[in-house]
C-alpha cells in the first residue's frame, strides 16, 4: 500500500504581513527547513496524518501549531513580535526618587514617572533601544538598554552646573620620582574641565595592595596640590607615605558629595 503524500508550503510573516527570511520551521520529526526572503519553505512529499510545527526567529516568540496534511498545503504562521516590560527608576545624586521625569525610549510615547521615581514602558519589543530622561533642575540624561527581557534601568539625574568626575585609566600618571600621581577632570563628555578650584570639595580615594584604602582630601596642608592647566584641571596627589613598588588598585573620586564609579587602575605601580 502506497502512503499519499502532500506537499506543505509555510508562509511565515510578522504583525504587518512583512514576510520573515530565515525563520526556522520544523515540522514533526522531519528535518527543519528555513525560510527564504519571501518568508516561504516548502516540505515536500510530507505523509497524509497531522503534523505539528514549531517556527523560531529572531526577536519573535515562537508560534506553534498542527496541520492536517490531506492534501496540499499552505500554512500561513503569523509571528509575534518578542516583547519585554523595561523599568525606569530615576534618581538624583543621594538616590532619591525624582517625581515628574520625563522618560522617552526610543520613538515609543514618552512617559512620567511617579512619587517612587518609576515608570513602566509595557511590551517593548526585544531590540536595543536609545532613552533620553530630562528632569527640571537636572543636567538631561541619555543612554541605551538592550531588551533582551524584563529590565531595570537606573538613571542617575546630575543637578544642572554640577561637574561629574570622570577619571580614564589613562589619565593617571605615576611619577615616583616626585612622589606624585596625577589626573586629569573630566566632565562626562570626556572634556576636560575648568575652574575647579574650589578644592574642599573634593576628595580621592586609592586603594593599594591589601585592600587597603587611603584617603587624600585636596584641601588638606602638605598632602595635595591642585594647579589649573590651559583646557581643565589637573590634581597631583603626594604618595610619599606609600613604599615604592606598591601597587595601585583603584581610583575613586568624590566632588560635592557625588560619587564617580570606581575606576580600576590595577597593575599600575608606584615603581614605574
Amino acid at each position: 500500500m502506497v502512503t499519499e503524500a502532500y506537499d506543505v508550503t509555510f508562509e511565515v510573516v510578522d504583525g504587518d504581513n512583512n514576510p520573515i527570511d530565515g525563520a526556522e520551521v520544523e515540522l514533526g520529526p522531519l528535518p527543519s527547513q528555513t525560510t527564504d526572503a519571501d518568508g516561504e519553505t516548502v516540505f515536500e512529499d510530507v505523509p497524509a496524518q497531522e503534523w505539528g510545527y514549531t517556527v523560531t526567529a529572531a526577536g519573535f516568540d515562537d508560534a506553534t501549531g498542527t496541520v492536517d496534511v490531506d492534501e496540499d498545503k499552505t500554512v500561513t504562521v503569523n509571528m509575534v513580535t518578542e516583547a519585554y516590560d523595561v523599568t525606569f527608576e530615576v534618581v538624583d545624586g543621594d538616590g532619591n526618587p525624582i517625581t515628574g521625569a520625563e522618560v522617552e525610549l526610543g520613538p515609543l510615547p514618552s512617559q512620567t514617572t511617579d512619587a517612587d521615581g518609576e515608570t513602566v514602558f509595557e511590551d517593548v519589543p526585544a531590540q536595543e533601544w536609545g532613552y533620553t530622561v530630562t528632569a527640571a533642575g537636572f543636567d538631561d540624561a541619555t543612554g541605551t538598554v538592550d531588551v533582551d527581557e524584563d529590565k531595570t534601568v537606573t538613571v542617575n539625574m546630575v543637578e544642572e552646573g554640577k561637574v561629574v568626575p570622570i577619571i580614564d585609566k589613562s589619565d593617571v600618571f605615576v611619577s615616583p620620582g616626585n612622589d606624585t600621581i596625577t589626573f586629569n577632570v573630566r566632565d562626562t563628555s570626556g572634556n576636560r574641565v575648568e575652574g575647579l578650584d574650589d578644592k574642599d570639595e573634593w576628595k580621592v580615594e586609592l586603594t593599594v595592595d591589601g585592600n587597603s584604602s587611603i584617603v587624600w582630601v585636596l584641601y588638606a596642608e602638605d598632602s595635595v596640590s591642585g594647579y589649573p592647566l590651559q583646557g581643565g584641571l589637573d590634581f597631583q596627589i603626594r604618595v610619599e607615605d606609600i613604599p615604592k613598588g606598591t601597587a595601585l588598585r583603584q581610583v575613586k573620586v568624590t566632588y560635592m558629595g557625588y560619587d564617580e564609579d570606581v575606576i580600576v587602575v590595577d597593575g599600575m605601580s608606584l615603581d614605574e
